[in-house]
């Protein structure tokens, strides 16, 4: 989490995601009569964190070389990612071998930048070669444009079918990248 939320609300956030991956990642964790933002989908999760409980699972290492890549590509070309919604297999954790990771990047140009007008789509094709299947959508551009793109994805990233070891659709997770990470450039 970042270092300008408060400790108490990272605390509860993180307590609620850690019940949940046990829970295997519900989109409601628990009735949905006593569902809230923190016990129900999206969790919020840091980017660091994420990528550790990731890299600990089956068929997840391969994100954290890729998505360091993007982001410092990204950083060059004057972009900032601050948050990733998260969905689709790779958060099923009964799927051992997910084929790719689909995130939607909300991103913002960084004061004083004009922005390379092409690192958007190059870092999108490059990603897929690299089982990163990732949307973006401006954070400090049209609020009306970035709140669609954002419920738009939410609605798509729940749709995945439950299946006999999974009795629920699985849930989202909302990663905070704003503190970076401590990778240094590839």
């Amino acid at each position: 989490m970042t270092a300008s939320l408060a400790a108490p609300l990272r605390d509860t956030w993180d307590a609620h995601l850690n019940l949940a991956w046990a829970n295997g990642l519900p989109l409601i964790n628990g009735a949905v009569t006593d569902s809230n933002p923190f016990n129900g989908s999206p969790y919020v999760t840091s980017l660091s964190g994420f990528l550790t409980r990731m890299e600990a699972l089956p068929g997840r290492s391969f994100l954290r070389q890729p998505l360091t890549s993007m982001l410092h590509a990204l950083a060059d070309a004057g972009y900032t990612v601050d948050f990733f919604l998260a969905g689709g297999s790779f958060l099923d954790m009964d799927n051992t071998t997910p084929k790719d990771f689909d995130a939607l990047c909300m991103y913002k140009l960084r004061q004083g930048e004009q922005g390379h007008p092409n690192a958007l789509v190059d870092a999108r094709k490059s990603c897929l070669d690299q089982r990163l299947d990732l949307r973006f959508v401006a954070i400090d551009g049209e609020p009306l444009l970035y709140l669609k793109t954002l419920s738009y994805f939410s609605i798509l990233y729940a749709q995945q079918k439950p299946s006999a070891s999974r009795p629920h659709r699985p849930g989202m997770v909302l990663i905070d990248a704003r503190d970076g990470l401590s990778t240094p450039a590839p």
